[in-house]
């Protein structure tokens, strides 16, 4: 009798471990899917590659005399580079004179006129000597002075129909950013009938979001806390958003409700974090590197090391959050070491070389560190170099189309609204890669021109900073490049790895 009762808990304890075993399989197994089908989709969004815009940029090219410099030549010391550092001072404690200001608002107009790439494409010169007028107008308004900080306003109110991230009045720009606002209180779920949540475990369906009854696009696919793939509520807009109305139906009831969304500040760094802005570290045997900023090229070799080292490994992060941009050799020394190759992205370039540019760019070149960089940008350099030993106005085009690069590392990349410039361009150049998977919020929208000049007004000393060339391309200027998993708050890297973890 003991030795059957032996023998039928031996077999009842091989069947729980043989069901044990089951469910740890297929838990395994699901998760597995899981990260594997979020890589497949980001695929398939690579893939389909979007045709080059084929707006006829001719409209927009500005015809100059050959010669025509455009403003007179003692008034080429107030542009220089824009990666130069400038001086700052407190706005609010320096005032000008009238005429003073219509002295520097007409030279603005001449220096933008003769130098901004953007000049036509936002709008024909009407547009542009309205504006001026305008300006104008209101500076007369005050009796004898007015503020620096007044007349800063003034321009930037006035030159709201620029929508260039980086065209900046004294460092702001004209155009406003569309931040994330999200709720991670109710779940979105979907079935064949729509979406839904609960509310007190009742179901209720969303019929519509702030009287939109398109639902779908304020959906986010998104990670909860424990790393699990959900849906949550998100909407950008530029204008502050503190809740949405929900309608609901039950089937059998209807109501409103209020749901509470939180805006997402993005990655902030100091200067001492600044001053390292590129670390490594491994967590769960996971890679991941942080690049916190593109200004200093002192951490070249580091990048080239880091993408040597990081390709051919099975899973790595990318850590973009806060990068404001800076040089695109770093990023783009990254790329070429990590792929063997250059990123070709859907873009129409317009680059405007006449002599004004012409002057900025020989002060440029000066400031390059030649040595250091890789044989691309090294012969960037000597075109560069010959373009600015140009002595007639020019316009030349540059056109590509977006090609796919195979790729079998898989790359989560964390990006947020603080993701602008070069780093925005390098979160372009690995959309071309695939197995690549983007997580957190959309990133600044400022990619159309350059930040390559500065203009200097002498008298209120405000700066005005805009760009030799614009970039036709696929990303919203303001609205910036949308991820594939939107996480509203600064634990993203965390959601990632419990994501991971959970495969």
């Amino acid at each position: 009798m003991e030795g059957k009762i032996v023998k039928f808990n031996k077999q009842k304890l091989f069947s729980t471990l043989l069901t044990f075993l089951f469910l740890f399989i297929l838990y395994r197994f699901s998760n597995v899917s899981e990260l594997n089908t979020l890589f497949i989709n980001a695929n398939i969004k690579r893939i389909e590659v979007s045709p080059t815009n084929s707006e006829d940029y001719r409209q927009y090219l500005m015809k100059y005399s050959p010669s025509d410099l455009g403003i007179p030549e003692n008034q080429l010391n107030c542009l220089e580079p824009a990666l130069l550092e400038s001086d700052s001072y407190n706005l609010q404690e320096k005032t000008i004179e009238i005429k003073e200001a219509i002295s520097d608002v007409t030279l603005l107009f001449e220096v933008l006129k003769y130098s901004y790439a953007g000049y036509l494409y936002f709008g024909n010169e009407e547009k542009w000597e309205t504006a001026k007028n305008n300006i104008l107008n209101q500076i007369n308004a005050y009796p004898e002075k007015l503020s620096v900080f007044t007349l800063q306003q003034i321009l930037i109110k006035n030159l709201y129909f620029i929508k260039d991230n980086h065209f900046l009045i004294n460092n702001t720009p004209v155009l406003n950013h569309e931040d994330y606002y999200y709720n991670q209180t109710f779940t979105i779920q979907q079935d064949s009938r729509g979406f839904y949540l609960y509310v007190n475990t009742q179901k209720w369906y969303i019929e519509s979001i702030e009287g939109d009854p398109n639902v779908e696009q304020y959906i986010k696919p998104s990670l909860d806390e424990s790393g699990s793939r959900c849906n949550y509520i998100g909407i950008l807009s530029t204008h502050p958003y503190t809740a949405v109305t929900l309608k609901l139906n039950s089937g059998r009831d209807s109501k409103e409700i209020h749901v509470k969304l939180e805006k997402s500040t993005g990655k902030i760094y100091n200067e001492i974090q600044l001053s390292k802005a590129y670390s490594s570290k491994k967590i769960n045997n996971i890679p991941i590197f942080s690049m916190r900023s593109f200004i200093s090229t002192n951490n070249l070799t580091a990048y080239q090391e880091s993408a040597k080292y990081a390709k051919g490994k099975d899973l790595i992060i990318l850590d973009l959050r806060g990068n404001s941009g800076g040089q695109t050799t770093i990023p783009a020394t990254w790329f070429e070491s990590f792929t063997g190759q250059m990123p070709k992205t859907n873009h129409i370039d317009i680059r405007l070389a006449n002599l004004i540019n012409n002057y900025v760019t020989k002060k440029a070149l000066k400031i390059i560190d030649y040595e250091n960089l890789t044989p691309y940008f090294k012969n960037l350099y000597e075109i560069e170099s010959d373009i600015a030993t140009q002595t007639k106005n020019k316009w030349y085009i540059t056109k590509e189309k977006k090609v796919v690069l195979p790729n079998t590392t898989k790359i989560f990349v964390l990006i947020d609204k603080n993701v602008a410039s070069s780093a925005e361009w390098f979160v372009e150049s690995l959309d071309t890669l695939k197995n690549v998977v983007f997580v957190g919020t959309n990133t600044s929208g400022c990619t159309l021109s350059k930040q390559s000049i500065r203009c200097t007004l002498p008298y209120s000393k405000l700066t005005a900073t805009y760009g030799d060339t614009i970039s036709i391309n696929d990303i919203e200027e303001g609205r910036g490049f949308e991820p594939d998993i939107w996480i509203g708050g600064n634990d993203t890297l965390e959601r990632i790895l419990a994501f991971i973890e959970k495969s």
